[in-house]
């Protein structure tokens, strides 16, 4: 007896990877679109000011839920985004600033 065609079966590892993509995907256009909404006139960003503005457009945003440890890890891991490290104060305190190349 012909066995019939059966549908394939996605595999859980490609659908995986298809999510994660995804997901990818959307990460950096919250992040972009972040900056591209909070940027002064000089193209740069607070890395603080943009994490708050973040959560206000995503409340549920946590870098852990990437992968990351801190958003400026997800910062340094999408490409056209550069971090610069200002010192600002009597105590040299360093700040990150983000902008997009």
């Amino acid at each position: 007896m012909p066995v019939k065609n059966a549908p394939k079966k996605s595999s859980r590892k490609t659908a995986d990877k298809d999510n994660s993509a995804s997901q990818s995907l959307l990460l950096k256009k919250l992040v972009i679109n972040s900056i591209n909404d909070l940027a002064e006139e000089d193209g740069w960003v607070f890395l603080s000011t943009l994490g708050n503005h973040i959560i206000k457009k995503d409340p549920s945003f946590d870098p852990r839920n990437y992968g990351f440890k801190k958003l400026v890890d997800i910062i340094r891991n999408i490409p056209g985004i550069e971090i610069e490290e200002r010192t600002s104060g009597k105590n040299s305190v360093a700040h990150l600033w983000v902008s997009l190349k």
